[in-house]
């Protein structure tokens, strides 16, 4: 199991900064170190993995790093969800082995953060931009650490010269970037990972933090049932959501018991 863990600046107002360390802490509690195997990754305005490998033992590992989580930035979704993916496909399997894979991804907000290779002054550059949730402006972030770089509201930015549009993995078109350009862009791409993951035999749940998040969006990334246009397969997940923080740990100790159940059918 791959725990993906969103630490987005918006965490500090809505409680989640605070809750969701004591709630990871419950909720890992009730998997086995002696059977279970697990491990984090982070996600803001750039993605990270905090505990890898996946291995055992892993409570006291997984619970340091959820406690020394720093929340500030954007939600880079998609990059979380390919760090988990990651963990989740280096681990080795003993043939015959009877294993459930699963991802746990968590958010209090909505995708947007794209990464993408950009021609920057002519050289083939990584960046990830996107990052706000009013306006129209896009940041670009280094890649690497989440450092801000510069700000554009549609034009060229200052940190990637003869830059100003990106290529759409939803429709093959060339985008500006303004917000609502990149978060519908961040969303898909991030579903995109979680399909993927289905592909490979990985369960994803997804947890929703407050009102301030695209419910939908979390039923496409866990394949819930519930979602629109739904089409069933044997990996399908399922969203769970907090309408407060005061409900975190509950609603990650419901999650516990059904991953529990799925392990033992």
């Amino acid at each position: 199991m791959s725990l993906v863990l969103d630490r987005s600046g918006s965490m500090n107002g809505n409680g989640g900064a605070a809750a969701l360390p004591p709630a990871v802490a419950t909720f890992i509690d009730q998997f086995d170190e002696n059977v279970d195997r697990a491990g984090m990754s982070s996600f803001a305005s750039h993605a990270r993995r905090d505990v890898d490998p996946i291995t055992a033992p892993f409570k006291t590992a997984i619970k340091n790093a959820a406690n020394a989580l720093v929340f500030q930035g954007g939600t880079f979704s998609q990059g979380g969800l390919t760090n988990g993916f990651a963990q989740i496909q280096a681990v080795p399997v003993v043939p015959g082995e009877d294993i459930v894979k699963v991802c746990v991804f968590f958010t209090d907000g909505l995708a947007n953060i794209v990464q993408h290779t950009l021609n920057c002054g002519g050289t083939p550059t990584l960046r990830n931009f996107g990052g706000y949730d009013s306006g129209s402006s896009v940041g670009f972030f280094n890649p690497a650490n989440g450092t801000h770089l510069c700000t554009t509201s549609g034009g060229t930015p200052s940190c990637c010269a003869g830059v100003s549009t990106f290529p759409s993995a939803i429709d093959g078109t060339s985008k500006t970037f303004l917000r609502s350009n990149v978060k519908p862009e961040a969303e898909f791409r991030a579903v995109q990972v979680a399909n993927e993951m289905r592909a490979n035999g990985i369960i994803v749940y997804a947890v929703g933090l407050g009102n301030n998040i695209n419910q939908e969006f979390l039923r496409q990334v866990a394949n819930d049932p519930t979602v629109s246009g739904y089409t069933p397969t044997f990996y399908d997940g399922e969203a769970l959501f907090a309408p407060t923080s005061q409900q975190l740990a509950q609603v990650f100790e419901v999650l516990a018991n059904k991953i529990i159940l799925r392990l033992t059918q």
